[in-house]
């Protein structure tokens, strides 16, 4: 008997879902074989039409995706990390130079085959992308005095930092190209695409420099060894001075797909290029791909995040964070810190360190305790005599030494009693190994007390850290309680253990924190993937529905209507068209209207903007303006926002650092890495962006992180109701003819899939707009702001003589005084604009779904009505089966029994689901605001009309 306990855990609930979800699909591919005979045209036609449905919902099942990057500072292990979660050697790893070089996208592989076990598909940058980063480069290399750029505090390795910088660019254009270092600094862009190896790595032919299309190249291979070896010249970043033809450098993106059990159910592991990189463009690659990411995994150090007094600082940049709550990520089930090399710990002194009762016991078993120290130690040794010490060994060493004068007869007796002698020298022996075992395992036992001790440290910094800069972007504190979660893990450990071996420090699996993160990953897609289940259950279900009206006698035989019948049925799908139209009408007024009424950036809607009335007290653009205010004065100083105790907190910028900045107008800006320096990052006009949100986000969250899903789930909720309502009034109307209501149920499935395409068109329309949304808050605000700063940047610039700093700063500072609260204004002003014209266009979009000529809903839906009413009114009475071969006792019988093998199974599962959410629709007031009424009234000028064609030969009697 099958277990009837309820399916409260969404783990549990999910699996069998799931379970069933892939029991269905294998009932229903057996139903076109069985219908494989039938030859009548007509049901011909249904079966494919339902083929067609089958065929998409397994489409749809394979190609949903949960991106998940995985990104931090070059050499952190975020390769080595992947390769953990994938169980598979395949992410390119160094301890030295960054290996990723293009976005890596791994999948899981759902082709068969040995040959295609591992699939990769490279996608090349196109023309115009490859023509304009070299005309970047090629700017770069003709700025006269780029030579006196400083990135340190010795304004003489100014030439240093060109030098690097141009060399390491021009390096990575001659190992694609195939040409030489000055036909790069003397040839055009086209030039060096046309002569160098460009067209030849991308296997395609010469284009013009305006193709902006990219190719793409696919590869496969049986094993991992074999594909990692084709696939290393196009992901992994080579050296450079190698004479070897190189890719990677050219590779926009890299998706591999390979069977690991963590991706099958939808999530895609991305790989990005170190967000600190050497190469600035692979920095960027990380920076743009944000917006796509539907989760993030941010690596970091332990020895890093153990810094109490900047864990979250030296984890995040004020920046990031005020992005990461701009999307909404900045939380639990979208946002990972990965605290990587928990094993990187020495326990010499781990009795103060970390002075638990465990540890100390343990380290006095193991070492003893610490000798005193002797007032003549210093007298009685050379300071120089390093081999004057006494050495501690293991065993009872200080047992005293037999005299010289041992007696004749006690040797003999060692020499009569060798068995003896032997036997005892094994039990030494195995009493020497047990002894160093036990040292070895309390070695063990000792470095994982400490591992977890600073663990829990650890944890408690970063999340004191991450909740305390929450606090600082969010207006309550149920904003701020929602904070990431942090992991503490070991690839190396994990690496050493899942192959059978000892991991000092480490003695289960679970304790590398490796389980922990996957755990994390499986459970946050969760929800995700309970709605896609959902939603495949019941167009499942809807399929099954369409087969059981199959085995209906009305399947096989059309009744002969009357004359009158016919003019009713005819009538009948004209007016149930209009009233459709009616009922999708309201709909789109009611989500309009919500859209329009938005506020994402002030107490005004988006209707209202653009009339310029009083603030109401709002101090948005003052408190943007006072923190942009704060933030130029800090790009004077090395270290504005570390810690109080923080090198450089106070400490003046080298006026060579500076003018870099300034020269690239406040844009990103990193030093040379050098041995022993940590590498510093300058991006002002991030900081002018941070400015702005700092006045705006509040409302901009509520907006589009609140209150937006909901709004999704009430358009999900109001159509769903409104077909509901609609095919109920239609199939209870006595005044229509049996047949025709027989026959609209029989299809009703269809007309269900058509307004659940309706919806889903509408849902991802919203999706855009929010998508849209964001990118307009980082990338549009951030264009106008750098545009409005730039004159500012260009006179500094031209200042000269002593004391250049002083006159730069004071010029940045009385350009933003001047323009500073008109440009944030400015700024809100466009984007509110922007979002009421991409508002528009998701109604126009709406309207378009449903009555657009050829593929509009609507459209389809009349289609599916006027083909019902041109079966049913057709001349003459007519048996289909005369037409050829339909569905005999036979095949009924086959078709009865696949569905109650479904229903069976279903009912079984149905009854162990919690009770069903209920649905979420506009309340009837909701049409009533005359916020909406301007596009109300644009929309109604140009409703289409969708008339109805007569066919050949059909008669109005």
């Amino acid at each position: 008997m099958a277990d009837a306990s309820i399916l409260t855990n969404i783990g549990d609930r999910v699996r069998v879902k799931e379970k069933a979800r892939e029991f269905g699909l294998g009932i229903l591919q057996e139903i076109p074989k069985i219908l494989q005979h039938i030859s009548n045209s007509s049901h011909k036609q249904d079966v494919r039409d339902w083929e067609i449905n089958l065929l998409n919902l397994k489409r749809i099942t394979l190609s949903r995706e949960i991106l998940v990057g995985v990104q931090g500072e070059t050499g952190l292990g975020k390769s080595s990390l992947l390769n953990e979660l994938l169980r598979n050697q395949i992410v390119p790893t160094s301890q030295v130079e960054a290996c990723t070089a293009a976005v890596c996208i791994y999948g899981y592989n759902h082709e068969v085959g040995e040959n295609k076990r591992y699939m990769a598909k490279i996608t090349f940058k196109s023309w115009a992308t490859v023509e304009a980063e070299l005309t970047g480069l090629k700017e770069e290399l003709a700025e006269s005095d780029n030579q006196r750029e400083s990135q340190d505090d010795d304004d003489a390795d100014g030439s240093e930092s060109c030098s690097y910088y141009s060399k390491r660019n021009i390096d990575m254009v001659c190992a694609w190209s195939g040409l030489e270092e000055d036909d790069i600094r003397s040839l055009s862009p086209i030039e060096i695409m046309q002569k160098g190896n460009f067209n030849k790595i991308r296997n395609r032919g010469l284009r013009l420099p305006t193709d902006d299309k990219t190719c793409s190249r696919t590869i496969s291979a049986p094993n991992s060894n074999k594909f990692k070896k084709m696939l290393r010249p196009y992901a992994e970043s080579m050296d450079l001075n190698s004479h070897r033809t190189q890719y990677w450098s050219l590779v926009e993106q890299v998706e591999v797909y390979l069977k690991a059990p963590i991706l099958r159910h939808g999530i895609k592991l991305v790989d990005l290029p170190g967000t600190q990189d050497a190469l600035s463009f692979r920095a960027e690659i990380a920076e743009t791909f944000q917006d796509r990411l539907a989760k993030q995994i941010v690596v970091s150090p332990a020895s890093r995040a153990g810094d109490n007094k900047a864990a979250a600082d030296l984890i995040f940049t004020e920046n990031d964070l005020m992005k990461f709550h701009l999307d909404n990520k900045f939380k639990a089930d979208t946002l990972c810190v990965a605290i990587t090399k928990i094993d990187d710990i020495q326990t010499a002194n781990a009795a103060e360190e970390f002075p638990t009762k465990e540890i100390i016991e343990l380290q006095h078993r193991l070492r003893g305790v610490p000798p005193e120290e002797s007032e003549d130690d210093d007298f009685n040794s050379e300071a120089e005599d390093y081999t004057r010490v006494s050495v501690k060994k293991k065993g009872n060493s200080n047992k005293r030494r037999h005299a010289s004068g041992v007696s004749g007869d006690n040797k003999r007796q060692r020499v009569d009693s060798y068995e003896d002698d032997e036997s005892m020298t094994t039990r030494l022996v195995e009493a020497q190994l047990e002894e160093e075992q036990a040292i070895e395992e309390g070695e063990s036992r000792l470095k994982y007390l400490c591992i977890q001790e600073r663990n829990c440290k650890m944890v408690q910094n970063v999340v004191e850290s991450l909740l305390k800069a929450a606090k600082s972007h969010a207006s309550s504190q149920a904003i701020a309680s929602s904070l990431p979660a942090v992991i503490p893990l070991s690839s190396h450990a994990y690496n050493k253990m899942k192959f059978g071996k000892d991991a000092t420090g480490f003695p289960t699996l679970e304790s590398t924190g490796i389980p922990a993160l996957g755990k994390w990953l499986t459970d946050t897609s969760l929800p995700i993937r309970e709605a896609w289940v959902d939603s495949d259950l019941h167009h499942i279900q809807v399929l099954f529905d369409a087969v059981h009206g199959w085995t209906q006698d009305e399947f096989n035989t059309l009744p002969v209507l009357t004359t009158d019948e016919k003019k009713k049925i005819r009538q009948a799908v004209r007016e149930v068209g209009d009233d459709l139209k009616e009922i999708i009408k309201k709909v789109r007024i009611k989500i309009q209207r919500q859209l329009i009424t938005m506020k994402p950036l002030r107490r005004k809607n988006l209707v209202k903007t653009y009339v310029k009335i009083h603030e109401n007290g709002e101090n948005q653009l003052e408190r943007s303006f006072g923190n942009l205010k704060h933030a130029i004065k800090a790009w004077e100083r090395k270290n504005p926002r570390g810690h109080a105790s923080s090198a450089g907190k106070h400490e003046k910028v080298h006026w060579g650092t500076y003018k870099a900045s300034i020269r690239r107008h406040g844009g990103l800006y990193r030093t040379v890495p050098k041995k022993g320096a940590v590498r510093r990052t300058f991006n002002w006009m991030a900081d002018v962006h941070t400015s702005f949100w700092r006045g705006h986000h509040e409302k901009w969250q509520t907006a589009f992180s609140r209150n937006f899903p909901t709004l999704k789930d009430k358009v999900r909720g109001t159509i769903h109701l409104a077909y509901d309502q609609w095919i109920t009034v239609l199939l209870d109307n006595e005044d229509l003819p049996v047949s025709f209501r027989d026959m609209v149920k029989k299809n009703s499935y269809k007309m269900e899939n058509v307004f659940l395409f309706f919806t889903d068109k509408i849902v991802a329309s919203m999706d855009n707009l929010r998508g849209k949304a964001l990118r307009m808050s980082k990338v549009d605000v951030l264009s106008t702001l750098t545009k409005q700063m730039k004159p500012g940047f260009e006179a500094a610039l031209s200042k000269r003589g002593p004391g250049i700093m002083k006159k730069q700063a004071a010029e940045i500072s009385e350009h933003v005084e001047t323009i500073g609260f008109g440009m944030f204004e400015m700024v809100r002003d466009d984007l509110e604009v922007k979002l009421r014209e991409e508002v528009h266009q998701v109604m126009l979009a709406t309207r378009r779904y449903w009555q657009d000529p050829k593929e509009g809903c609507g459209v389809i839906m009349q289609k599916e009505l006027k083909r019902i009413s041109t079966r049913l009114c057709a001349n003459g009475a007519k048996k289909n089966d005369d037409e050829g071969t339909g569905i005999d006792e036979a095949t009924e019988k086959k078709l009865i029994e696949l569905i109650g093998v479904w229903q069976k199974e279903w009912q079984q599962v149905e009854a162990r689901l919690p009770q069903a959410a209920r649905l979420i629709a506009f309340d009837e007031n909701d049409d009533n605001d005359d916020a909406g009424n301007e596009f109300a009234k644009e929309d109604e000028t140009k409703e289409d009309e969708i008339a109805l064609k007569t066919e050949p030969g059909e008669s109005e009697e």
